[in-house]
């Protein structure tokens, strides 16, 4: 059964709409809005044949597409011409995934060069970037063949005054990799600081010991975090509990959604982070996993079900026991919802940390 597409494209082959240069097909295009309307009546015009849908390409590319996913590196020039033809492109979003038989000795460009073009290319365009992300695949193998190459971090393009100016827009920054060796650890809190208007943080430690250098970082600096309302770290190792906690005392005022998952402390202990929640006025989002003190020590709850009984929250937050030292203890616990206060209240009442 032939296509239906081609035979809309054979049918209307004479059609005078679509026998016109491609320049005017574009140019009629733009008279149809760029609104939910407009972009609907875009991709039906697309729809009805195969003239029309190559000739709309890229007036379609410039008023829809919004995020660019970077899987390895690509070439310089064919990036920024992809960006200079999608200027509603302000997010970013690059995913490292080594082949088996990738050599760094052998090849002049690797997934990790990405994080340097997408970076020089802002730079150069002066794009208003909204939001960056790295992620580092896990392999098949439990290997790190997947992680940032340090080599490829470039601190020069942060000093550069028409990065900073484009990069003062991000309102979305997410870190899923290694941070050694080297100062990757220095590159992404020196990333963060230069985002005033930062709204959701992201990042994904890979239980590497070298966290504190990303919150003694920002934990000198209120203003870095000023407008932060999302919060999200995960598996770290070796964190001052000092730092950590001024830090999270940066963001009290705007902190929507926190959550904090496998995340262990070099000393001090978790109850005073629990303590201060009650200080977050806005929080209504609250998780909290497996955050421990040593390999025998861990924050948990004791009799939170029967602390919450005949409350508004009875059976409306979650909790989950896992095995901790041979015995059940609940590492797990989160809420949403306007009753934060009681919830908070209730942690506090029933936290353990040993």
């Amino acid at each position: 059964m032939e296509n239906s597409l081609e035979h809309a494209s054979r049918h209307n082959a004479m059609n005078r709409l679509c026998r016109l240069p491609e320049e005017l097909v574009e140019h009629i295009t733009t008279f149809l809005g760029t609104g939910d309307d407009g972009i609907q009546s875009l991709c039906a015009l697309r729809l009805s044949c195969a003239h029309l849908y190559g000739k709309s390409f890229h007036h379609f590319g410039r008023i829809v597409l919004h995020t660019l996913n970077v899987e390895q590196s690509l070439g310089a020039r064919w990036l920024r011409h992809v960006l200079l033809l999608l200027p509603n492109c302000r997010s970013f979003s690059i995913h490292l995934n080594y082949r088996w038989n990738y050599s760094l000795e052998h090849s002049r460009c690797g997934p990790s060069d990405g994080i340097t073009m997408i970076m020089s290319i802002i730079a150069k365009t002066g794009i208003p970037v909204r939001s960056f992300s790295v992620y580092a695949h896990s392999s098949s193998s439990g290997l790190a063949f997947n992680d940032v190459d340090p080599r490829c971090l470039q601190f020069e393009v942060l000093e550069d005054p028409a990065f900073i100016n484009s990069w003062a827009c991000v309102e979305k920054l997410m870190f899923h990799h290694n941070f050694i060796p080297g100062n990757i650890g220095e590159w992404v809190a020196g990333v963060i600081a230069l985002a005033p208007k930062l709204k959701t943080l992201e990042i994904g430690f890979d239980y590497t010991p070298d966290a504190q250098i990303i919150t003694k970082r920002l934990a000198t600096g209120p203003l870095v975090l000023s407008e932060l309302r999302e919060l999200t770290l995960t598996e770290a190792s070796e964190m001052e509990w000092d730092e950590l906690l001024a830090l999270l005392r940066f963001t009290r005022r705007t902190l929507r959604y926190m959550k904090l998952e496998r995340l262990q402390l070099k000393g001090g202990s978790w109850i005073p982070l629990v303590t201060e929640l009650d200080q977050f006025p806005f929080l209504e989002d609250l998780i909290i996993f497996w955050l421990s003190t040593s390999q025998r020590r861990a924050l948990h709850f004791i009799s939170l079900d029967n602390c919450l009984s005949g409350t508004p929250l009875e059976g409306k937050f979650k909790l989950d026991c896992k095995q901790f030292c041979g015995k059940k203890k609940a590492v797990y616990v989160s809420y949403r919802g306007p009753h934060m206060p009681v919830f908070l209240n209730a942690l506090l009442q029933t936290a353990r940390d040993d």
